[in-house]
């Protein structure tokens, strides 16, 4: 073999070590550390149980593993962290953005930073001390990167910055933002954006509004700039070239993108096996007799399943299919019209507000009662009509 194919090899081993590592990681520390401290699947972690993740995932070699080797990380190539993506994906966490660095860990742009900054910012960030956002989305500009309105605008050595970013994941809990500003509206986009390192707590920075996304709150939240000011060592890179490291940042984590959705999948069907095993034990639980009477009429394979196997079956399999569906009702955030995570939320809200925690709990009891209640008469009723509905092999025409 050449030596491309050796390196190709080895590579592909270390990779898989790591995926096996990860998966053994949230088996046996990251889920039991939920169950100890009881964390809702739809809720941010408090920022020192995240932290807690970080540092052990970067101990483990996962966490920033496709940063390079002089600032902390694994140096793997992206095609090789994709496959950590959807390892991570694939298995139910709250925390499935702090086991390998997500939008809230480092990425390549930060590899911009100065000597000065990369110590204050960028190696705690790899090690998974610190967390930061990308600060980009506004409310008048989410896709339209170009469209920025966040001014920077400069006052001797320093700059003023004034405005709002909306929808940014991990500005709630950040320890620094990366903020994208327009310093010269004449340039725009074209050398007209620049970006900007802004601790949190810095006079002038704060978060607004946390945002309730689907299926998630506390995850996205929105920034407020009012005469921030910052010094000119503040800029990441070179002023004006801030789209550039967007552009680089945002290209990334699309192609991470694709590897979180497969990821994802992987989990749906993990879940729905246990649907599919449901109609699988109720067709083998059809008496093999009426199968073979079945046969001896001369009934051809669509009719013994469709006359002979579905209804039985069907009738066996809707109990457990009820329960399937509550369990979804509780567990996941793609309910139609309502979820329960969204009850969940407001209901807090509402607490905190009132601060009547038994009645709005018991509200929001009997509104899941409720819920389940109609998904129990809905399938009993279906239970019955296949009940009623299905005729012994003798009376087949």
């Amino acid at each position: 073999m050449d030596k491309e194919t050796v390196m190709s090899i080895h590579a592909s081993q270390e990779i898989e070590i790591l995926r096996r590592t990860l998966a053994r990681f949230v088996r046996e520390e990251v889920r039991p550390l939920e169950e100890e401290h009881r964390l809702p699947g739809d809720v941010a972690p408090p920022a020192e149980l995240r932290r807690r993740v970080r540092m052990r995932s970067h101990e483990l070699g996962l966490y920033a593993a496709d940063m390079p080797r002089e600032v902390g990380g694994a140096g793997l190539p992206l095609a090789e962290r994709v496959v950590l993506d959807t390892e991570a994906f694939s298995h139910e966490t709250v925390f499935f953005d702090d086991l390998l660095g997500g939008p809230g860990g480092p990425s390549s742009i930060l590899l911009a930073c100065n000597a000065e900054q990369r110590s204050r910012y960028l190696l705690p960030l790899v090690r998974g001390e610190t967390s930061t956002c990308f600060a980009l989305s506004e409310p008048e500009a989410g896709s339209d990167a170009s469209g920025l309105r966040l001014r920077a605008e400069k006052r001797g050595d320093r700059y003023v910055l004034n405005g709002s970013k909306n929808i940014i994941t991990n500005a709630v809990q950040c320890d620094f933002a990366m903020v994208f500003a327009v310093t010269d509206p004449a340039r725009g986009a074209m050398g007209g954006i620049t970006c900007f390192l802004v601790d949190a707590g810095t006079p002038g920075f704060s978060v607004g509004r946390s945002h309730t996304c689907m299926g998630f709150s506390g995850f996205q939240g929105e920034l407020v700039f009012e005469n921030c000011e910052l010094p000119a060592g503040a800029i990441l890179g070179q002023e004006g070239f801030g789209l550039a490291l967007a552009l680089d940042w945002i290209n990334a984590n699309r192609i991470k993108i694709g590897a979180m959705a497969a990821g994802i999948l992987v989990l749906g069907l993990n879940a729905g096996s246990y649907g599919a095993e449901i109609v699988r034990g109720s067709i083998l639980a059809v008496p093999r007799g009426q199968i073979e009477a079945a046969i001896a009429l001369n009934l051809t394979p669509f009719q013994r399943m469709w006359r002979i196997v579905l209804p039985q079956a069907a009738a066996a399999m809707i109990p457990p299919a009820t329960n399937t569906l509550i369990e979804l009702l509780k567990n996941t955030s793609l309910v139609s019209l309502i979820t329960i995570a969204d009850l969940t939320f407001q209901g807090q809200i509402i607490r905190a507000s009132t601060l009547k925690s038994a009645e709005v709990f018991l509200l929001l009891l009997a509104l899941y009662l409720a819920l389940s209640m109609v998904i129990r008469t809905f399938m009993r009723r279906i239970e019955k009509r296949y009940s009623l509905s299905w005729r012994p092999v003798g009376g087949l025409t």
